[in-house]
C-alpha cells in the first residue's frame, strides 16, 4: 500500500493550533506532521480510513454567483 495524502482526505483538518497545527477527524487527534505519518509512526501501518474529497463540479457559465468576485 501507497502513502496516503492526508490533503486529499476528507477527515483532515487544519486545527490553527500551533503546536499541533494538523488534524484527522476520524483518528481524533491533532498532530504536528501529517496525520499519516503519526499513524504509520505509531501503529506501522498505513491509514485504512482514508477517504478521498469529493471535487466541486463547478459548472461553466457567464453570470453564475459564487465565483468569489468582485462587485462594485
Amino acid at each position: 500500500m501507497q502513502r496516503v495524502n492526508c490533503r486529499d482526505c476528507r477527515h483532515y483538518y487544519i486545527t490553527f493550533d500551533v503546536n499541533a497545527p494538523y488534524g484527522c477527524r476520524v483518528y481524533g487527534f491533532k498532530t504536528k506532521t501529517l496525520p499519516s505519518i503519526a499513524v504509520y509512526q505509531s501503529s506501522g501501518m498505513h491509514c485504512t480510513l482514508f477517504s478521498a474529497k469529493v471535487k466541486d463540479q463547478k459548472e461553466g457559465g457567464s453570470g453564475s454567483s459564487g465565483g468569489g468576485g468582485f462587485y462594485a
